[in-house]
């Protein structure tokens, strides 16, 4: 039988002071769970030259914990998404930020993400004292009752539950496979190990104001093999990253880095390309405030939690930055674990638990938060590819669809921020609450249908018009048409004769066709036919309506011909 232990001193071991790692310390700090922060550099919030996306799913979050107003402060709401060719054409515009904004009550933003991390940590209040700097966690041992995390100065950590906030290179996430290799599961570990691989680098880099860029806008720029993402923050704050396509695919353990000579090398071929249609990469490049040369890691692993080791963030879904989408899923994920450990701790009415309970906790937990995670993964990891014209159908996607597609793609990540991860023990915002799309967690895996399967469930109208086509007699209609079409003419009651053989889209096929069906209606339209003409009305009366709806709904950019495709 496992070991009990008293739940009063349930206490969550924080491996990082991270994005994740902070938020899921402010979601313990709420609901009084114990825990503390371990971080291996000198300081909390470093500069480093990277800047965070805010989202409303994470924004949402963050207001929970009661931060957000602070985080406002520092940021300039983005109004605008325009698309450009590398020569600065542009190829669509949009005001999809100013749309999510009006839809979830938070505002699409771009801000240093030092600012974010500081703001975080400022909040903890007294509770600072919890977060440990230059505290580099190197292994992770199991007691029957524990876990200990030793560090590189020596000092040791007890808890229930060791959490990996630590980054794409995370210690924990290897500690959580040394763990599973020591249980005869190497072949398992070996499988994870190839779920990392590397595509894409990035330069990017944080300048100060340049002409020609405009607080609130944000620019992409589409090409083969490479891409621009610019930003204008608050105070005309410049953040950009340069994507380009490495020269292969790399996997874990042979993942390059890169120093600060082959930078300039890497960026100086690109200085001429444009990021509008008056702006050159060059003119940002030269106001630089920082910046850094890193390789883009994609990884989203099947094993999330091992024992009691668990793994939330970079560590465990590392997705590409185009979307922005990677700082709001670690907080989502912060508040889902954390979430997690609340209905842990509530769910038994003594004071202790066992380590299969526990184990099971934090398996529901990864099962539950992973379909959405991984959609959003996915989807992020897609725009790079779009945005590098990895295929031809990208460029054609690009060039075609992208122009009357952004109403689309606005609607499908407002599909994304109406299932967003919240704090279940924490009141919603207002905010939240009264905007005209709140959040509601009963579409957290909201799914965007295939084509496929949208015609397969057109096939039953189908069957039912073959069934009709099948079903109805025509040998009446060959009866009445053929002689009059003979003729070429009809002969009304008040004597007007109506030519039937006078081409109407000069398409012989057309004509031929069409000519037939006019003559069924030559006695409703004439009035030879006094019933045949009431029918005629009535139908009109009942397909006016439909028509109306029609006419009206086709003025809807979504209801365009790449929308309906989409």
């Amino acid at each position: 039988m496992d070991k009990q232990r008293p739940r009063k001193d349930f206490r969550v071991i924080i491996v990082g002071g991270s994005i994740a790692g902070l938020t899921l310390a402010h979601a313990l700090r709420k609901y009084n769970i114990e825990y503390v922060v371990l971080e291996s550099r000198g300081e909390i919030a470093p500069q480093v030259g990277a800047s965070i996306g805010l989202l409303p799913s994470g924004c949402g979050i963050l207001d929970q914990l009661g931060v957000f107003e602070d985080i406002r402060k520092e940021i300039e709401p983005l109004k605008s998404t325009k698309y450009w060719t590398k020569s600065g054409k542009m190829i669509a515009e949009t005001e999809g930020p100013v749309i999510m904004h009006e839809r979830h009550g938070y505002p699409v933003s771009f801000l240093d993400r030092q600012k974010v991390l500081a703001v975080l940590y400022d909040h903890l209040a007294q509770d600072k004292s919890k977060v440990f700097l230059n505290t580099k966690a190197v292994r992770v041992e199991h007691t029957a009752t524990s876990a200990v995390v030793h560090c590189a100065d020596g000092s040791q950590w007890t808890g229930d539950v060791v959490v990996g906030a630590d980054g794409v290179h995370s210690r924990i996430r290897s500690e959580m496979w040394n763990r599973m290799e020591k249980q005869q599961l190497s072949h398992t570990v070996a499988r994870e190990k190839d779920e990392m691989i590397s595509v894409y680098s990035c330069v990017f880099g944080i300048s100060t104001a340049t002409k020609g860029l405009n607080a609130g806008d944000m620019h992409r720029t589409f090409s083969k093999d490479f891409s621009t993402l610019t930003i204008v923050g608050k105070n005309d704050r410049v953040f950009w990253f340069f994507f380009a396509k490495m020269d292969r695919k790399y996997t874990l353990g042979n993942i390059p880095r890169f120093t600060p000579e082959e930078q300039m090398k890497h960026v100086s071929k690109y200085l001429h390309i444009n990021i509008t249609h008056d702006v050159l990469f060059r003119d940002v490049y030269g106001n630089l405030v920082s910046t850094a040369y890193v390789p883009l890691e994609e990884a989203f692993y099947r094993h999330w939690t091992w024992d009691r080791m668990a793994c939330i963030g970079d560590s465990i879904h590392k997705m590409t930055p185009n979307m922005g989408q990677g700082g709001n899923t670690a907080i989502e994920s912060a508040a889902s674990l954390a979430n997690c450990f609340k209905k842990f701790i509530d769910a038994a009415p003594d004071s202790s638990y066992n380590m299969s309970d526990l184990r099971g906790a934090l398996s529901a937990w990864a099962v539950a938060r992973k379909p959405r995670a991984k959609d959003i993964w996915a989807n992020a990891n897609n725009l790079t590819r779009l945005e590098t014209w990895a295929t031809l159908k990208h460029k054609l996607m690009t060039y075609y669809l992208l122009p009357y597609m952004s109403r689309t793609l606005i609607d499908r990540a407002c599909a994304t921020f109406i299932g967003t991860e919240v704090l279940e023990y924490l009141p919603i915002p207002r905010v939240s609450q009264e905007c005209p799309i709140p959040a509601d967690r009963r579409y957290r895996n909201v799914q965007q249908d295939s084509s496929w399967k949208r015609l397969l469930w057109s096939v039953p109208l189908v069957v039912y018009l073959v069934g009709a086509c099948v079903a109805m007699d025509i040998e009446p209609l060959e009866t009445h048409a053929q002689p009059l079409i003979s003729r070429g003419s009809f002969e009304s009651v008040n004597g007007e004769v109506v030519p039937l053989l006078r081409p109407i889209f000069h398409k012989e096929i057309l004509d031929t066709i069409l000519g037939r069906l006019t003559t069924c209606f030559l006695p409703s339209i004439s009035g030879s036919d006094p019933i045949s003409r009431s029918q005629m009305l009535s139908f009109l009366t009942d397909l006016g309506p439909l028509y109306g709806i029609w006419l009206l709904e086709s003025y809807r950019r979504t209801h365009s011909l790449p929308g309906v495709l989409l």
